[in-house]
Parts: structure tokens; sequence; C-alpha cells
């Protein structure tokens, strides 16, 4: 019998419309035996595997589990325990609500001090005594579920887990509806796990249905997490058709800057060798296996990831503000655009629960601090008439400790409390906590700049370590930028370490502001990125610099080492060193790109349809070639052909490059035999001098596209001549083909070096 049925019989309408409840003799036994009967089942699930879902609110279900289907499991594993295996883990909440179990009266007794029974009429939609009163009753059941899921499963987890030298980073964080309070639940796990999704044109299209990280960095930031996992590239859609230069890399970006620094790739599916090529695949997620075509060029993504990340994971992450979110349950963190304190752009924010603000916060020289070191300016509160006791006397201890604090002054709590206890103490409290006034003019009125200055299409996110400043930024859409960014960090000299190389480059063009922060140009190509590392006090720069009299663009990116100035932009240019001195120095033109004109001599990988070789007069797409074996083509494919190399582009202070103009989707380049790098992303080019020589050199060019256009292609042969084989029926044979190969147009660019002592 259900909660709804054992009311209906036993309860009454009164005059006024208010409702009478008489539990019936043995009717808490019905509601406490009645759970056993919900047939709750796992969600996402396919054929025998959609089995009863475990009771979260009970340890003992848990226990049980535990007992008869892990230990087994972790017994068999034990060599590795501890080493290779580290983590258990469980998907994101995929079970929709859950509300009872058997001992739920006790359990809610216990944790808000009264007996729910005579208020269960509410749980039907009734309302009892008033309409307040209800809702509050129901933020207390609530509340108590979401305490049940921590206290009896997620740190039940946790602690079946560490008998075996093992942490958790579950996705018990949602981001599916679920009765949680979000950031409480992550925090009892190693490391916060959420996740993220990459584009695509059908699902999950808008960035709040796209991006749930800033809950688990949030997590992490205030309980005092090192790791912020996050699984994605996740897409329902697309099927090996996402191109790492304009989707996979942005997106990595876009979730950096939301705080990620562990990303768990969905999905790396495991296809026997029997399943053919590319073989079988889950039907969601960027597929990645050695199975997709760029498996061998993987190593230029996956080294840009991890060093980003690396970045990511040192020191203690800088923001602001932070945002108290209240006590009701459910309750989520959204993306980092949502800015539920409206300090976007130029200062970062962080969400904590109430558990962590009574717990882990204190004040110090006017701060909010956590355990680890992370300090924030003020703490914000949410715009609600009422507040949990523990919260309250959270902000009357960080107010006491001269901490900033903004928001409305409570008048009751937020479940069936005592709410003269809260206006006595919000009486005593308000007078110094700010009201009426919005975060960003608090922050300007104590003083506090904003912590980056640039355009809107650039985001950033901010660490620091003992001796560091680590500023990650990008530049969300697909074209060049050049900006003037200001970050706030005194007295310390900017590097710029380029994640997809490793390379780091000394920056001399920056500046000090009156305000005490550094202000520096920044050239960033489509959808690119940099960290910008200060670790070194400032030394002898140059804070300003012209070109023919004018400020500089994006079409005449510089870049300056000791005593010389690189561009590819001739002129005249001026620059003001940091000494009040005034050098000038003459750049001479530069010669537009280069064309290699002639055939190309194009060799395709054997076994996949294509001719051995062919020559191609002019560039063009492989899905555009008479040559049905061309036309379908996915791999790699090898360009050779030789070029000319005049003197003059191999001249002294000159630097020579390979524009390879538009690329689907990688190329890797070879110059007389010498490797000289892959191209994975816009601008697709590659420095040429270390490898070139006047008159004739040797070209090779090995590019590789995607899985589709031979997937479409079979699509069009009877099955016994089809070359592929997959679970993926996705394409059909009229489906669109993608571009393919090397498109350019490629050409010989360069740039001069020139002497500009100061």
């Amino acid at each position: 019998m259900r909660v709804a049925d054992v009311i209906d019989v036993t309860s009454k309408m009164n005059a006024d419309g208010s409702f009478v409840w008489q539990p019936p003799p043995g009717a808490w036994e019905i509601l406490r035996l009645g759970y056993m009967a919900s047939g709750a089942k796992v969600s996402t699930s396919s054929g025998a595997w959609q089995g009863l879902a475990i009771d979260y609110l009970d340890r003992t279900e848990l226990e049980n589990y535990w007992r008869e289907h892990i230990d087994p499991l972790l017994a068999d594993a034990r060599p590795y325990l501890g080493k290779s295996l580290r983590y258990l883990v469980t998907d994101s909440w995929e079970l929709g609500g859950v509300n009872w179990t058997r001992t739920f009266r006790e359990e809610f007794r216990a944790r808000r001090g009264y007996d729910l029974l005579p208020y269960l009429p509410i749980v039907t939609g009734r309302l009892l005594e008033d309409r307040e009163t209800s809702n509050r009753f129901l933020n207390d059941l609530r509340r108590t579920v979401g305490d049940l899921v921590i206290a009896n499963h997620y740190q039940v987890f946790a602690e079946l887990a560490a008998r075996s030298g093992l942490q958790i980073h579950p996705e018990s964080g949602g981001p599916h509806g679920a009765p949680l309070d979000a950031l409480e639940t992550l925090g009892v796990s190693g490391f916060p796990q959420m996740e993220f999704w990459a584009r695509s044109p059908t699902h999950r299209v808008k960035d709040e249905e796209r991006f749930f990280v800033k809950q688990g960095s949030s997590a992490a930031h205030t309980y005092g997490k090192i790791l912020v996992g996050a699984e994605g590239m996740t897409t329902i859609g697309p099927q090996w058709e996402e191109n790492i230069w304009n989707n996979l890399k942005p997106t990595f970006d876009q979730a950096l800057c939301e705080g990620l620094n562990r990303l768990i790739w969905h999905t790396f599916t495991s296809s026997p060798e029997e399943a053919g090529l590319p073989g079988q695949e889950y039907f969601a997620g960027t597929h990645l296996n050695p199975n997709v075509t760029w498996w061998k060029q993987a190593r230029g993504f996956l080294g840009y990831i991890n060093r980003s990340q690396f970045l990511m994971q040192q020191g203690v992450p800088v923001s602001d503000v932070l945002v108290y979110y209240g006590d009701q349950v459910p309750n989520f963190v959204r993306n980092k655009g949502a800015d539920p304190a409206q300090v976007l752009p130029g200062y970062d924010y962080d969400v904590i629960d109430e558990h962590a603000l009574a717990h882990r916060t204190s004040a110090k020289d006017g701060r909010i601090v956590l355990p680890e070191g992370t300090a924030y300016q003020v703490l914000v509160l949410p715009d609600r008439p009422g507040i949990s006791m523990a919260a309250l006397t959270a902000v009357q201890r960080l107010v006491a400790g001269g901490a900033a604090v903004i928001g409305p002054k409570p008048q009751r709590t937020t479940g069936l409390g005592d709410d003269r206890a809260v206006r006595a103490i919000a009486d005593q409290v308000w007078g110094r906590v700010h009201t009426g006034q919005s975060t960003r003019a608090m922050l300007e009125s104590l003083g506090i700049k904003p912590d980056f200055d640039g355009p809107v299409q650039m985001d950033y996110i901010h660490r620091r370590t003992g001796d560091a400043e680590i500023y990650f930024v990008r530049n969300s859409r697909p074209e060049p930028l050049y900006a003037e960014i200001t970050l706030r960090v005194k007295g310390k000299a900017p590097e710029l370490w380029h994640a997809e190389s490793g390379r780091i480059e000394t920056a001399l063009l920056y500046d000090a502001t009156a305000d005490g922060r550094t202000k520096m140009p920044v050239w960033l190509e489509p959808n690119g990125s940099v960290f910008i590392v200060f670790r070194k006090p400032a030394s002898a720069r140059v804070v300003q610099i012209s070109r023919n009299g004018a400020s500089l663009s994006v079409e005449d990116e510089v870049r300056l080492t000791p005593g010389e100035l690189v561009t590819r932009a001739g002129g005249h240019y001026e620059a003001k060193t940091d000494a009040g001195k005034t050098v000038a120095v003459d750049v001479p033109a530069t010669a537009p790109l280069e064309p290699l004109e002639g055939p190309w001599t194009v060799r395709f990988a054997p076994g996949w349809g294509a001719p051995a070789q062919v020559t191609f007069d002019a560039l063009r797409s492989w899905s555009e070639h008479p040559e049905p074996g061309i036309r379908f083509f996915s791999g790699t494919a090898h360009y050779a052909k030789k070029i000319e190399i005049p003197p003059a582009l191999l001249q002294k202070g000159r630097e020579l490059w390979l524009d390879l103009g538009d690329v689907r989707e990688i190329a890797e380049v070879w110059l007389n035999g010498k490797p000289l790098g892959l191209a994975w992303k816009e601008p697709f080019e590659v420095e040429l001098s270390a490898a070139a020589r006047t008159g004739s050199n040797d070209l090779e060019i090995e590019v590789t596209n995607l899985w589709p256009n031979r997937l479409i292609g079979d699509q069009q042969l009877p099955p016994e001549k089809r070359l592929t084989s997959t679970n993926i029926t996705k394409f059909t044979a009229s489906s669109p083909l993608l571009p393919s190969g090397l498109l350019g147009p490629v050409g010989l660019r360069t740039a001069y070096r020139v002497k500009l002592a100061w």
C-alpha cells in the first residue's frame, strides 16, 4: 500500500479546507515496509542488466551487496589493490527519485528533532496548517533524504573501499535529477567527478546542458581535493565525426576554465579484433581507442591534455567569491556561466554547501579561508528569507572574524525549527553584513580589482602555488584574436607556457599598471589557448610597441626575445622600455604566402579501397574525387613532392614556415627525412628552418581523416564487399561525406628576426 493510500482512507477535510489525519492502527508498519514493493530498477541499462536498484538510504543494503558481489572481485584483484587499482567508481545518478526506507521515521526524528508521522499528508500534496508550514516540512523531509544518501550510501561506499586501500570517485552529484545535496555528496569522494559533453548539433546543444564541471570543481576546492574529474567528451549523435581542432579542443578548454584537471574519457571501448574496424562502439561518447583513424597521431592532442592537466593540478584555486547555495534538496551547481553572484567577467567564484561552510571555513585577515590555504574575499548568501541554524552560526563566526558577507537578513529557519533563535542571531550579526549591494560593487568597495580583464570572447582560470601564479586563458571563438589583457599580479614577469608543445617562452612585452596589476598583449589562434605563468621577478622589458605609428593588431603578432623582435609583418616598429627609452627598428616587408605549385604524389594506405598511388595535379578533398576508392577513403594518405627553396628564404635572421592551409583532420610533416611534428589544430603550420636547405627539398605530409566516408561508401556495396564492420548503423549510402585530406593552399611563409637592443 502506498503512503497516499493509507492517508486517503483515514483523512477528512474540515470546513476551512484543512485536512485532519488520524493514523490508523498498523499504518506505520504498512509505511515502513511499503518501500520493499517499490520495484525501482536501474534506469540506464540493457537486457538482463535491468535489475532492482539498491536502497540508497539503507546502509545494510549496500553492505550486503558489497559482501556478495564486490568482496569476491576485490579478493581476485588483491595483487593490484592500491597500485594499478586505486579507485572504485559508480556512474552518474540515474535512478530517479527516492524518499523512503524502512528506518526513515527513526532517521528523520534523529536528524530533525520531531516525528514526521503527523505531517505525512503533505507528501500527497495536501496543505497542513498553511503553505509555509507544509513547504518547511518538505524541506526537512528532502534534506533527510539527501543526508541519508550520503551517510548510508556514498560514505559507506568510501568506508568499504578504504578497507582494501582504495578510494572512490563516483559521479555522485548528478547531473540528472536526484534527491541530493550535490556538493556535500561529492565531498566524500577521493576526488569529485562530474561530466561534460562535446558539441552535437542535436543533443545538449546549449552550454547549460553540456557543462557540469563547475559543481565538481567547487566541491574539490571547498573540500580540499586536488583533482577535479569529469567524464568527457560525451556526445549523443556524432559517431567518429568530432574533429579535434574545432570541437574537442575548445570543449576541453572550456572545461578547464570551469576547473577540470582530470579528464576521464568517454568512451574508450574494448572492441575485439574479430569485430573488425572500426569495430563495436558504445552508442554515446567520443570514440577513442586504437581503432580510430587518428590513433597514431593522438599524441598531439593527448599531450596537450596531459600538460594542461598537470598545470591545473598545481597549488590552490584563486577565486574571489564564495557562494553559499543553501541547504535545500535537491541542490545543484550549474555551469560557470550561470554566475549566481553575477561577478563574471573578471572575477571567479566557487559554490559551497552547508556542511563545508560550517566545518571547513574560518576568517583570517578579512578573508574566508579553507584549511588548504584557498581564500575568498566575499561570502555571498542566497536571496531567501530562510537559513539553517548551522549556516547562520557559520556566518556569525565568519563575521566576528572580520570576513565580508553579503546577503539578506534571514527571518526564519529553512525547516520546522526555532525562528526566534534565527532572528536573535541575525539581529546581532546583520549590522556587519552587507545588504542591498551587488557583489561586484562590494568587491570594488573593498579595493579588489578584477583578476582578469580582457575581451568578452576570452575566458580564464587562475591557480596559485607557493611561488607562482598560473593563468590559463582561451579564445572561445573560431577566429584569431589579439587582445590586451590585465592580470592581478604585481612585480613578476610573465612566461607563456604552450601546452601543445611544452615550449616555455619568456614574455618581454608587458607593463605594470597603476593599480598594481600586469598588462600584456596576447595573440591567440582560432580556439587558441595559452598558460601565463608568473614565477620570477619582473626585469627589463618593453612596455609598449607600435607598428607604423599605430597600435598592434591581430595581423601584427610580434614575439620578443632578448635582443630580438620576431614578426611576419614588415614595417617600422617603435618600442618603449620600462626605463623610458624608445628604440626603433625597421622590418623588411615579408612576401605573401608563396604557394607550392605543381603536382603531388599521393599514396593511400593499402586495404581500404583506394589505389596505391595517384597524382593530384591540384589539392582537393578526397570526398570530391571521381575515383570511388578515394572518395570514400578513411585513414592515412602520404603526400610527397619536391620543393625549391631559394637562398633568400634561408638567410640569417629569417624563419621559414610551411603553411598547410585547411587540413582534414591531422597532418604530420617531414622535410628531407627529418620529422617536423604534428599539425592537429589551426593554424596548420610547422617551422621548416631546422631541416630546410637551399635548392631541392623532399617534402612529405601524412594526412589522416575520419571514419564516416568509408562507412558511407560501404553502404553502397553488398555486405560481402564491405571493408568496415561495426554495430553503429547511423550512416547510410546517402549520408553526406566529410571533407578530407590536404585541402590547402599549401605554401611557404617567412618571419623576420631583427635585432632590438634596449
